[in-house]
């Protein structure tokens, strides 16, 4: 039984491994392609290096849904998106506070804010079954006498359809085309790096990475030769676009499409690349949910449960080291984009084409995720709003959130 288990923890975290690498390899190749192809940076960046960067969330709620484990398919997005808010967020305002850059407080934040509670709406809840089940399980824990358990958080509520998902899906559509648009209109903006008299650098082998109103033009790979798209040679950390754009100082393509080192791949290699790396996201996506299964299984817990905590922070540790290594370089301005483009896309895109894929059944427990979502998003806004950033005080403030939903998680 113990020898299982711990095959199963290794499987979890080989599985975690494949979908970073995957999507690492995914990146390059697609990127490369794009260029021979003459497509400018930042239709990749806003396209292959959205898509690439968000494959190991992608791949394991796809890959849950097809095998009918509904709760890890939403679990994995909700859960996701509140530890990337309350977690990534904090951990960066506690090492330096982060500066949140006008564009994304006037526009994608809100934009997030509303695509959370769209996400609620579309799930069809039977809110009179939410509430009986919440009175049962505190009624029980003021008296002593009844497990938290025992409120019935596993049954279903609602349900995320086709034709929800696929709003999802139209909505992402529009929002991406919409940020063509509005980078096109400003290439200025886009050449230098700048908007709303907010600009940052990269430092070493962290690539600069803009809030979701920019596409992706090129980063510096951390072997010192340059990559193309947003994409990083050879750090797997370094990955996620936040629907932003990443430019290397002064060495990044242009927005003509100029060519790049990545750009002069062979098209045999940008195939085999490509091949390789979804070959890698799919099987790792399959040995995730697998492995998650069995993990929550031996240790008594919903998939729910594992679903919000173990896989949801497994695949946006990318996130979290990026984000992390920005802050200690103060460059948090980086943060804030990262956060709010990957939420954006989380929820529009991901939870979309699952749901179009396969309906999902929404439990209780995923009701209430969804609210705490909504309640920590709101919260994060407010906080800059206030001052224009997020202070430390604030920061710590994130962290005892999620501690605090967490331990909610575990003992419903």
């Amino acid at each position: 039984m113990v020898q299982m288990f711990m095959v199963n923890v290794v499987l979890l975290a080989a599985g975690f491994f494949a979908l970073i690498k995957g999507a690492d390899w995914f990146v390059d190749g697609s990127s490369a392609l794009a260029k021979n192809f003459h497509v400018p940076g930042l239709i990749i960046g806003l396209t292959i290096v959205a898509l690439g960067t968000s494959a190991p969330e992608l791949a394991v709620s796809i890959s849950a849904a097809l095998q009918g484990s509904n709760e890890i398919a939403l679990s994995n997005v909700v859960g996701s998106d509140v530890f990337n808010l309350a977690c990534v967020l904090g951990i960066c305002a506690v090492i330096h506070p982060v500066p949140v850059d006008k564009a994304v407080l006037k526009r994608d934040f809100p934009l997030t804010i509303g695509a959370a509670v769209l996400a609620l709406l579309v799930s069809g809840a039977d809110w009179a079954v939410v509430k009986s089940a919440f009175k049962g399980p505190i009624a029980g824990a003021i008296s002593g006498g009844m497990d938290l358990m025992s409120g019935g958080m596993d049954a279903v509520a609602g349900t995320v359809g086709r034709s929800a998902g696929l709003l999802l899906l139209v909505l992402f559509l529009a929002y991406i085309l919409y940020l063509i648009h509005d980078a096109r209109k400003r290439p200025e903006k886009i050449e230098t790096g700048e908007r709303d008299g907010w600009s940052s650098g990269s430092q070493g082998s962290s690539s600069q990475r803009r809030s979701g109103s920019q596409g992706s033009s090129g980063s510096q790979g951390s072997n010192g030769g340059q990559g193309s798209s947003g994409s990083q040679g050879n750090n797997d950390s370094q990955r996620r676009s936040g629907l932003g754009q990443s430019r290397s100082q002064g060495q990044g393509p242009d927005l003509a499409g100029e060519p790049d080192r990545e750009a002069c791949l062979p098209l045999g290699k940008c195939a085999l690349l490509i091949l390789i790396g979804l070959g890698l996201i799919i099987a790792g996506g399959q040995v995730v949910v697998y492995s998650a299964k069995n993990i929550a299984k031996a240790l008594g817990m919903s998939e729910t449960l594992i679903g919000l905590t173990v896989v949801a922070v497994g695949t946006s540790l990318p996130e979290l080291v990026t984000s992390v290594v920005a802050a200690r370089k103060g460059e948090t301005g980086l943060a804030i984009g990262n956060v709010v483009g990957s939420n954006l896309f989380n929820i529009l895109f991901i939870l979309g084409i699952s749901a179009a894929i396969c309906p999902i059944d929404v439990n209780i427990a995923s009701i209430y995720d969804m609210l705490t979502l909504i309640v920590i998003s709101l919260l994060t806004y407010i906080f800059s709003l206030s001052k224009g950033k997020i202070e430390r005080a604030e920061g710590v403030t994130l962290l005892l959130f999620y501690g605090a939903s967490v331990v909610f998680a575990v003992l419903r």
